[in-house]
């Protein structure tokens, strides 16, 4: 088992947001699409907060993460960038990005390969909406953030809400939850091609759908398998008892099928995938205990 330490930076909360180049050519994929993923490792955070989301770059060199108030409240949570450390599994210094809105909900940070776009979720208007930042000389700011074309409407309907937007490694592809044209309200997993900084056509992922809600959609770049929240074990539809699923398909053009539970990630509480590493052999997913407190953890098959 292994500890990380992370130093937080609030210093830095009011600076534009550096990002350095990123290789968008990820390793190939060394891990069978099915191979199950053992009981993951806690990631341990300096300080009191809540995980809301981490995301990696493609060569693990830098971690996204959002982090909320310890107390599991959804207000006042921020997104943050640090260099990462895959040898000795550490974070350095950690920056509040200056796309933030103080006091609202931002979270699930996906750079794009190309490193000129970031995707994120945030309620500051209102409700929870996908947003793109563009980076401009290679920083991102508060005045380049405006809501995601795709994830704001399809066709002349808006979607209630979208939410946990992940990137794939051809810069092309984006997987993301949102409310739109269920019977119930209840969140479905979408799929959506063209690139930054407008998407489309969209795709919903029929195969998957179940009554209650799925979220966090997690996909591997060669799009073959995923893996994705749902509350379809409970009696009563509630994102307090997400479990993790995953599911494969042989090729990107059949559907995904054969459903699975992952209960080696899974627990009584609240449980939800972050990011698939692009060789497909470690998975970040986070747990959240009866306190609704959220801790990071990292599984290697």
């Amino acid at each position: 088992m292994y500890r990380i330490a992370i130093v937080i930076g609030l210093a830095g909360c009011d600076v534009a947001f550096h990002v350095d180049h990123v290789d968008p050519d990820g390793p190939p994929l060394t891990c069978k699409a099915g191979t199950p993923f053992p009981t993951g490792t806690p990631v341990a955070l300096a300080g009191d907060h809540s995980v809301e989301g981490a995301r990696f770059s493609a060569d693990q060199n830098t971690g996204y993460l959002a982090l909320c108030p310890a107390d599991g409240t959804k207000t006042g949570c921020d997104l943050y960038q640090s260099p990462w450390s895959e040898t000795t599994h550490t974070f350095g210094q950690f920056i509040d990005m200056a796309i933030s809105a103080p006091g609202f909900y931002d979270s699930y940070p996906t750079l794009t390969p190309d490193t000129q776009h970031l995707l994120f979720s945030s309620r500051r208007g209102g409700s929870t909406e996908i947003y793109l930042a563009t980076a401009v000389d290679g920083i991102f700011a508060a005045e380049g953030v405006q809501p995601l074309a795709v994830a704001a409407t399809n066709a002349t309907t808006k979607f209630v809400a979208s939410n946990e937007p992940t990137a794939l490694g051809d810069g092309l592809t984006i997987y993301f939850s949102a409310s739109y044209g269920s019977a119930d309200g209840s969140n479905e997993l979408f799929r959506s091609t063209g690139g930054p900084p407008a998407y489309g056509p969209l795709e919903t992922l029929t195969s998957l759908s179940a009554p209650g809600n799925d979220n966090a959609p997690v996909v591997t770049d060669d799009e073959l398998e995923i893996f994705f929240a749902s509350d379809r074990a409970s009696a009563t539809s509630s994102f307090d008892a997400l479990d993790i699923y995953t599911a494969t398909r042989a090729t990107k053009t059949d559907a995904f099928g054969d459903i699975q539970l992952v209960s080696s990630l899974s627990t009584p509480f609240t449980d939800y995938p972050l990011w698939i590493s692009p060789n497909g052999c470690d998975l970040y997913y986070i747990n959240k205990d009866g306190a609704q407190v959220a801790t990071l953890y990292a599984a290697h098959r």
